[in-house]
């Protein structure tokens, strides 16, 4: 029963952000993804099945694997737009394999250094403002709509692979322990089938939109982590999500009107 609340839980969250980024604006999908959708639902049942105590154990990680999202999203950038010439099946293969090989690789090597809440702070924060900078480099020409409504099979691909991930990293976390659980909770769950999808079906019309927003939305994801990390020993596992989840939303709210 639990691995069908996860998976429908993703499932629901992956096709409502990508057809966002479709129909309303790429940036938006943008700033959306810096709500706690994939990795709150992983840190939810860290909670729930590990207990409290494991799910403090991996937030100082959980952050540091922050830092491995935007390496992701900057290599899929930088791949797509590297290799644009390419036909589009190709490219959105060499960009999606570039991503995931770059995510991977820092992982690996993030975890082999010894991390607590206030290194995960300053390496992320370090990681946020370098990775704005480089994407200077990248303008955004994801700034519009699309006039392609997904099919069934893209929709379909979307929220399985999104529902499957989540409950397979949630379900062995008890096996990986509190370091590697802890880095793979913030996998770029919702993202990597967002981008591919949207990278085959519109080119670089809406993806690099989603890219760019993500880079300041993803601030939220810290401040989340953050505020699990005080708030889930003093007031209970529910009443945390039911505190940070509507403050998430007012601050990206806010982040938004900022442009």
């Amino acid at each position: 029963m639990i691995f069908i609340i996860k998976f429908f839980l993703m499932v629901f969250c992956v096709i409502g952000i990508s057809e966002v980024a479709k129909r309303i604006h790429p940036k938006v999908a943008g700033v959306l993804m810096g709500l706690p959708f994939g990795a709150g639902i992983s840190a939810y049942f860290f909670a729930y099945e590990q207990g409290a105590d494991f799910a403090m154990e991996t937030v100082p990680w959980s952050i540091t694997g922050l830092v491995s999202t935007l390496i992701f999203a900057l290599a899929y950038l930088w791949a797509g737009q590297r290799y644009r010439a390419l036909p589009r099946v190709p490219g959105v293969a060499v960009a999606s394999t570039v991503s995931v090989a770059a995510w991977g690789v820092s992982t690996f090597l993030l975890r082999q250094v010894p991390m607590n809440l206030f290194g995960a702070a300053c390496l992320f924060a370090f990681s946020v403002a370098g990775n704005l900078r480089l994407l200077k480099k990248f303008p955004s020409q994801g700034s519009k709509t699309s006039d392609k409504a997904s099919s069934l099979d893209a929709i379909l691909f979307r929220a399985l692979a999104a529902g499957v991930t989540i409950s397979v990293i949630t379900g062995f976390a008890g096996m990986m322990g509190p370091s590697w659980s802890g880095l793979l909770g913030p996998f770029p769950v919702l993202m990597l089938p967002l981008l591919l999808v949207l990278h085959f079906e519109d080119g670089e019309k809406v993806y690099p939109g989603v890219v760019h927003a993500y880079a300041r939305s993803v601030t939220n994801l810290f401040l989340f982590y953050l505020g699990l990390y005080v708030l889930l020993p003093r007031v209970g596992l529910n009443a945390t999500f039911l505190v940070l989840y509507p403050l998430s939303g007012l601050y990206l709210w806010a982040l938004g009107r900022r442009g």
